[in-house]
Parts: structure tokens; C-alpha cells; sequence
């Protein structure tokens, strides 16, 4: 049989298109929302990968075995193992089941067909995130086109991204994401071959990329991009691998040390984010309002809630997707807040959303509103609340293996492009990993693509031969 030959770039490139602006779509047969037609590509690839590892001898999308033995994949494969191993032992084997599916396509798509597609040019990643950048920019367009007609107040911040962003949330932290790479696109035109016309034009992305996180009020986004913002500093200031840990260690142990004051200053806060009038300052310091903060408060009480469930069944959690249905009985009533909920909503119910720039009533499942669904609120609770210890030790391992990958990059490589792509690709992982503490996006398609094809890129600089040999 000939080896089945398929054209991946432009499938993957329609891919890499559709997702900023896909949406979500309720199959009530199947009781299954999909986020189209993105959901739908990224399936279709991933069967042709396997197809084509099956019948193509020659195995031209398989990464080297150099960077299937990177420390990043082997952290990667042993997260899938513990999600895998959560899923045996599941409380909910079917929504189990079809969250690990959706997990193991993202990984397979984004992380390992992605590094097929960049191995031998590392500035497909550049390209991919510049397609994404301005693909998003139509988002942002839409989004503040609505919101302006509310007058850009945070009370309507929560709703003007969708249908293509279920909240401002997720729509903040893709947008913190991907600005260290429009930043960098913009100060080194020479490198990315970037002439002074297009050099304008990344200019005014930016800038509208930066005005529209400010009026998304997404905190976590504010808080991930100065987190970034922090590390570029370091990065700059050749800051070793050892002296980063040894910060951020003493930096926790402090933290622990004054809990108590800590807490107490945080309850006499009362700073309030929601308030009609709320500005820059109110939306800052009241991140540490747990009093009367009825957002912060119900953060509290999800991860009290995930908490409980860790400590109920800590090796392998609940199961991949079953938070939303079993958090309800770990909430204690100290922790609970006017908004907590009692029971989930029963599934594939209905509400009705009205989009400020069509007019049109358009509905929409009850899970596209994370206030009133089963989110954990945190990508680190929640997964010790679903899937037990091993997937989150593999998921923080993460973050510290790839500051040190890319750490390593930037002070070995003399090539300049490869110092730059590492750094924009470990700055937007930054991001994520900060606002992974307030929220958990990464069984959305949209953000999945940003994180696994950043930690990709980073393994795969590393594991290239020129970045070998100068170790």
C-alpha cells in the first residue's frame, strides 16, 4: 500500500485559524458541547497523524528521539499516565472517559504534531502565534465594539468576547499570552523579517491587544503579564536556574511564615471589585478582599471545596471532568457565598445570551458560564481535586523544567531568533502558570493550543543539535 499522503500544513494552518474564533455548539443527542469547527480539525488530525504513522514508513511526522527523551516530554507523558490512571479508578467513567480523549488529542496535536511540523524550522511557532495574534484581532474588534456600548464598564466585561470567548476569563488570558509575542515582534523587525510597514501594523495590534486587557478587568490576566513582565527581567539580568528557585523558595517560606498576618490583612480589606463605579485601583486591591469580594470569596470556597475532595481520595482524584458534578457536597457552609451553588445544572439546559453587536438573542449551554458551572478556579486544585498528587508534582514540574530549558536556551544558543522564540514562548507559559492559580482553561482548545505548542517549541530548541553542542 503507498504511504497516505495528506497536505498537514494547510489543514493545520486552517486549524491554527479557527481557533480564536470557533464557538461553542450543544449537541443535545450526544449531551456533548463542541467548540466548531476548531473541535472538529483538531480530531481530524490527529486520526490522519495515526493513519499516517500506520502506512508512512518513512514517519515523517514523528519527532526525534532526542526530544522524546526531553525531561518536558517524559513530565508530559507522565501527566497523561496520571490522568489515564484517575480515569480507571473514576467515580464518573464515561465524563471521565471523554475528558481524557479531549485531553490526550490536545497533547498529541499541539504538543508532539506540532514539534513534527517546527523541527526543522523553529519559526513555524512565530508564524503559528502570529496567525493566531491576528486572528484574535476580529475577536478584539467585536468584543470592544460591544463593550463600548455599554461604556466599557466591568459589568459588562463578563459577557461582550462571547460567543467566541465563554468570559472575559479566558478572553484576558489568551490575550495575556500572546502580547510578550507581539512585543517581540515589534522590537526585532530584523529578526523575524518584519518590514517597517508590517513593523506599523504589529505596532497598532499591541497597542489594541493592551487596551483590550485592560478592558477585559481580568485580574488574573493583569497579574500573569506583570509575572512576566518580572521573569523577562530576570532573564535579562542572567539570573541562574538555582538563584530562581532559591527566590521563589524563600519568597514561599516567608509567605507561610506570616500566614496569619497575612490573612488577617486580607479580611480587613474591603476593597470591592464589583462595586458599580469600580476603577483600576478598586479592580488591583481588591484581589485580596476575602471578605465581602463575593468573586475572591467563592474562589475560597471552590478551593476549599477541591481541597476536600483531595483529601477524600488523594492518589487518583475523582476522574478527568467530574469536579463540576462533585464539588457540591465539599463545600462547607463557613466557606459558602450568595452565589455558591447546591446542585449543577442539569445537563444540556439552556440560557440565552444577547449580543450587543448583532442584537440577536443567541443560546447557549449552561457550562459557557463559569460563575454558575463547576470550575475549580484554579488549574492546580483542580487537578488535585480530579486526577490526585502525581498530575499536579508532573504539571509543576512543568513550569520549573521549562524555566530551566528556556533559561538554557538564552544563555547557550548564539542564535539570536532561538534566544527570542524561546523567551516568548517561556513568557507566555508564565502567564498561563500564574493565572493557572485563578482559574483553569486548559480543556478549552483555545488556550490548550497556546500552552502545550509553547512547552513544544521549548523542547524542541533544546533538543535540536546546534543547542547540543553548545552545552
Amino acid at each position: 500500500m503507498r504511504p497516505l499522503r495528506f497536505d498537514f500544513n494547510a489543514l493545520f494552518g486552517l486549524m491554527v485559524i479557527s481557533l480564536p474564533l470557533s464557538v461553542k455548539i450543544f449537541f443535545p443527542p450526544i449531551n456533548t458541547e463542541i467548540i466548531y469547527p476548531a473541535e472538529i480539525l483538531i480530531g481530524l488530525i490527529a486520526l490522519i497523524f495515526f493513519f499516517t504513522m500506520v502506512y508512512d514508513k518513512e514517519r515523517k511526522f514523528i519527532p526525534g528521539a532526542e526530544f522524546f527523551k526531553h525531561p518536558l516530554t517524559l513530565l508530559i507523558l507522565l501527566y497523561l499516565i496520571a490522568n489515564i490512571l484517575s480515569t480507571v479508578f473514576s467515580t464518573m467513567p464515561l465524563v471521565s472517559i471523554k475528558a481524557l480523549i479531549v485531553k490526550i488529542c490536545y497533547v498529541v496535536v499541539f504538543y508532539f504534531i506540532v514539534q513534527a511540523f517546527i523541527k526543522s524550522s523553529f519559526e513555524s511557532y512565530a508564524e503559528m502565534i502570529k496567525i493566531y495574534g491576528i486572528c484574535m484581532t476580529i475577536v478584539v474588534v467585536y468584543s470592544l465594539a460591544g463593550h463600548f456600548q455599554f461604556g466599557l464598564t466591568k459589568k459588562s466585561s463578563g459577557f461582550i468576547s462571547y460567543p467566541f470567548f465563554a468570559d472575559h476569563t479566558i478572553y484576558s488570558a489568551a490575550l495575556a499570552f500572546i502580547i510578550p509575542a507581539f512585543i517581540a515582534f515589534f522590537f526585532f523587525p530584523k529578526v523575524f523579517e518584519i518590514k517597517a510597514g508590517k513593523r506599523a501594523v504589529f505596532f497598532l495590534v499591541m497597542l489594541l491587544f493592551f487596551a483590550a486587557l485592560y478592558f477585559s478587568f481580568g485580574r488574573g490576566a493583569w497579574i500573569s503579564l506583570m509575572a512576566a513582565l518580572m521573569v523577562f527581567v530576570l532573564f535579562m539580568l542572567r539570573i541562574r536556574f538555582y538563584q530562581l528557585i532559591l527566590l521563589i523558595s524563600v519568597s514561599v517560606l516567608l509567605l507561610f511564615y506570616n500566614r496569619e498576618a497575612i490573612v488577617s490583612s486580607f479580611e480587613k480589606n474591603r476593597i470591592n471589585s464589583n462595586e458599580i463605579n469600580a476603577g483600576l485601583f478598586e479592580q488591583v486591591f481588591s484581589l485580596t478582599n476575602i471578605t465581602n469580594d463575593l468573586s475572591n470569596a467563592e474562589r475560597i470556597n471552590r478551593w476549599s471545596s477541591a481541597l476536600n475532595m483531595f483529601v477524600d481520595r488523594p492518589w487518583f482524584g475523582f476522574g478527568p471532568g467530574t469536579y463540576q458534578f462533585q464539588y457540591f457536597d465539599y463545600q462547607r457552609k463557613e466557606d459558602m457565598t450568595p452565589i455558591s451553588n447546591l446542585n449543577p445544572i442539569p445537563p444540556g439546559a439552556t440560557t440565552y445570551f444577547w449580543s450587543p453587536v448583532t442584537g440577536l438573542k443567541l443560546p447557549q449551554s449552561s457550562s459557557a458560564y463559569q460563575g454558575s458551572g463547576g470550575s475549580a478556579h484554579s488549574e492546580y486544585f483542580l487537578a488535585l481535586s480530579e486526577t490526585g498528587i502525581l498530575s499536579v508534582i508532573a504539571f509543576i514540574g512543568l513550569l520549573l523544567v521549562a524555566l530551566k530549558t528556556a533559561l538554557r536556551i538564552f544563555s547557550t544558543t548564539t542564535k539570536m531568533k532561538m534566544k527570542i522564540i524561546a523567551m516568548m514562548a517561556m513568557l507566555g507559559l508564565v502567564t498561563y502558570f500564574v493565572h493557572g492559580l485563578f482559574n483553569n482553561f486548559l480543556d478549552d482548545c483555545k488556550l490548550a493550543f497556546l500552552f502545550w505548542s509553547s512547552l513544544s517549541v521549548i523542547a524542541g530548541i533544546a533538543s535540536h543539535s546546534y543547542v547540543q553542542n553548545e552545552k
